[in-house]
């Protein structure tokens, strides 16, 4: 029989959460769109939010686990809420305990039989924050605009779906919340200049523009072609730019993508920074997964 071994009792799925609405075919692809709620089983680590709870069950083979429990070490950065060890979930596996962060730090969850740690997984709680977003229809001097004029109120509409949907790819993970700026949504930033065709990014200034909002912490603008390899989305110093006629992944997971290289600081440092993995979020092309591992999540803890 195999150890029993410790696995996040739910995980995220974002095609679940679309099945609620209008639900669109898959993207092209074999793509999974689901994340482990900031669990990386491969390294067997939790990144939590100070203020937030996790669940947890036990993998195994079919072996009643008569004399384990979870205990946490050490004490003081989690708490258990409950635990359960008589629950089944699925013949294979059982046991369920609740952890809530209540302070910054490390530590481990165990489980135990008779004093001996059977398994654990490794724990990192750290603040939970917030970044101001505000999000641009980018006008150039020729006309050329990123929203329809007649369908800006849809945008403005959909923004908070689409924020929430963001909020399910990335808060859930690494504890980060895109928070709308001020009480509009969606705000016409003008340039004389002539963008041509597709924006190049590094040739656009948004932070000579009297309409940029200085309350925010991040941008991010809808345009009507972007120059270079990256036609959904492409992001510099805390500016994204998002392709507004996007057809081949869902306009939440290109959000969310950007924004992660934002957090991570890739933005700044303006090096290629993508996983090799496809269903990890920040794959490099389209269409790719919602999930991000250990490496990932420490990285935006810093």
């Amino acid at each position: 029989m195999p150890t029993p071994k410790i696995i996040n009792f739910t995980d995220y799925s974002l095609e679940e959460v679309r099945a609620q609405g209008p639900v669109r075919p898959p993207p092209p692809g074999r793509i999974s769109f689901v994340h482990h709620c900031g669990f990386d089983p491969e390294t067997r680590f939790q990144r939590m939010g100070v203020g937030t709870q996790k669940m947890f069950t036990v993998q195994h083979g079919g072996t009643p686990l008569t004399g384990m429990s979870f205990e946490i070490q050490p004490p003081g950065f989690c708490r258990i809420v409950e635990q359960d060890m008589s629950l089944y979930h699925t013949p294979t596996q059982s046991g369920r305990v609740t952890i809530e962060a209540v302070a910054s730090g490390d530590c481990e969850l165990r489980l135990v039989s008779g004093g001996t740690k059977v398994d654990s997984i490794s724990i990192k709680a750290a603040p939970s924050r917030n970044v101001i977003t505000r999000f641009y229809n980018l006008i150039d001097g020729t006309g050329r605009q990123g929203v329809d004029p007649s369908r800006i109120q849809v945008l403005n509409d959909a923004l908070p779906t689409l924020i929430e949907r963001v909020k399910g790819i990335v808060h859930a993970q690494c504890g980060v919340l895109m928070v709308r700026s001020g009480t509009g949504l969606l705000r016409d930033l003008n340039t004389s200049e002539d963008l041509q065709a597709r924006v190049n990014i590094d040739r656009f200034n948004i932070y000579a523009l009297s309409g940029k909002d200085d309350q925010a912490q991040y941008h991010v603008m809808y345009v009507w072609g972007i120059d270079g390899a990256h036609s959904n989305g492409i992001t510099r110093l805390n500016m994204t730019m998002i392709n507004n006629a996007l057809t081949n992944q869902y306009p939440e997971v290109t959000l969310a993508h950007e924004f992660v290289h934002f957090l991570s600081g890739s933005g700044i440092r303006r090096v290629d920074d993508h996983d090799p993995r496809r269903e990890d979020l920040m794959f490099k092309t389209a269409p790719h997964g919602i999930n991000m591992r250990k490496d990932r999540l420490l990285r935006i803890i810093s």
